[in-house]
């Protein structure tokens, strides 16, 4: 027997087995992992979960609905607020800027509190105009000269602008609980008491926005000086739109100066 032969070939036999008996673990982890790594198709989801999503959608939906109809509201409200600022008279522009309309044609008889014939239908005019604005709390304030004893002027000026009241809110009955009258007497004055010019300036009364914040929802948006009707300070708000009352500090409404009395002012 052939001992170089043999000797070779025995080693290469064992070598083989070896490898084998090596590799089969291997095999085997490497069939483990693969089971490892795919469990396999996601169950499908629960009935809770499939009810919670279409929930989820139905309110996405609603959302973007209310959305839509949030920006039309908001169009239309700014379109009839134009509509009724072209329409406006003089007065009702002073009001609404200043907060303050002097009742230039009202007139009384001297020492009186009955108003003139004449005034009637001036104030028939005044009291439609204040029905188009229901979120202004309006007081009416009467003032004398200083002819006459303090105490008289006082009742005076209060039994002139209690009679205003009366008549607006006998004319549109909805203006009740929204008018008061104030009489300040001779305490006010506008000019000079010294002269007759002055004393007729000082006989007068005044109608006086109390609530001047609700203004800015009624002014033309963008106006110098006054806070739009929409703006960052409305965030939260629906539409962006101001409610009554709902200034910021930095947007309030600066008021100007009230305006001179017409000459022809009440009659003492």
């Amino acid at each position: 027997m052939n001992i170089r032969k043999t000797i070779p070939g025995y080693f290469a036999l064992a070598f083989g087995g070896l490898m084998a008996f090596a590799s089969a673990p291997l095999h085997a982890a490497s069939q483990v992992n693969i089971k490892v790594q795919n469990p396999g198709p996601a169950a499908a989801p629960g009935p809770d979960t499939a009810a919670l999503m279409q929930k989820a959608r139905q309110d996405s939906l609603a959302r973007a609905d209310k959305a839509k109809q949030d920006s039309l509201a908001l169009t239309d409200a700014q379109r009839r607020l134009k509509e009724e600022q072209s329409k406006r008279s003089a007065m009702e522009t002073q009001l609404l800027t200043t907060g303050l309309l002097v009742l230039d044609a009202v007139y009384f008889e001297t020492g009186r509190t009955e108003i003139s014939i004449n005034s009637k239908p001036y104030l028939s005019m005044l009291a439609r105009m204040l029905t188009k604005y229901p979120k202004l709390q309006i007081e009416i304030d009467g003032h004398t000269d200083n002819v006459g004893n303090d105490a008289y002027n006082q009742n005076l000026s209060q039994g002139r602008a209690a009679a205003v009241t009366s008549f607006l809110t006998t004319e549109a009955q909805e203006l009740a609980g929204r008018l008061s009258a104030k009489g300040f007497g001779e305490s006010s004055p506008k000019a000079d008491n010294r002269t007759a010019e002055g004393r007729t300036l000082n006989r007068r009364t005044e109608l006086q926005v109390l609530n001047k914040a609700a203004l800015e929802e009624y002014r033309e948006p963008g106006r110098r000086g006054y806070g739009p009707v929409t703006d960052r300070s409305c965030r939260g708000l629906r539409g962006g739109m101001r409610l009554p009352g709902a200034t910021s500090p930095g947007n309030r409404c600066r008021m100007g100066a009230f305006p001179i009395p017409h000459p022809h002012a009440a009659r003492a």
